[in-house]
């Protein structure tokens, strides 16, 4: 049997998208541009100087340079902006305002806060365990 060999992930090798800033104040500008592209409502996909997952690494490797709660605050601003979309529209203040596809982009950009389902363990629900205590068929 022959072995598998796994994949190498990243850039390949002599790839122009390599880390290729090494520089802390380089870092910080594109990260600063990066939280910008995002709170003007763009997903963090769609950045088109670097890639996703190499922002991510940068984030990793250097928090002191691209902090996290930059991201999340650009996060919640890209919220605040769809959310005011959706305002906008539904108060009239956007001709021909379609809420079916504002609806359809807000649980897709935002799946935790506008899904339609809520899941419940009901193995943690204190009601069920307040039932099974009642009944005699606690689990400790």
């Amino acid at each position: 049997m022959e072995s598998k060999k796994t994949k190498k992930r990243g850039a390949p090798k002599g790839s122009k998208n390599k880390l290729k800033l090494k520089e802390s104040k380089e870092r910080k500008e594109m990260f600063e541009r990066f939280c910008d592209h995002v709170s003007r409502g763009l997903s963090q996909t769609s950045f088109p100087e670097l890639c996703y997952n190499t922002i991510h690494k940068y984030m990793k490797d250097y928090p002191e340079d691209c902090p996290k709660e930059k991201l999340d605050k650009a996060l919640r601003e890209s919220m605040l902006f769809w959310e005011t979309v959706g305002l906008q529209g539904t108060i009239g203040k956007i001709p021909y305002f379609n809420p079916t596809t504002w609806i359809f982009n807000m649980k897709n950009r935002f799946p935790k806060e506008w899904s339609d389902s809520v899941k419940v363990d009901v193995n943690e629900d204190p009601f069920v365990k307040a039932i099974e205590y009642a009944f005699g068929r606690n689990k400790k």
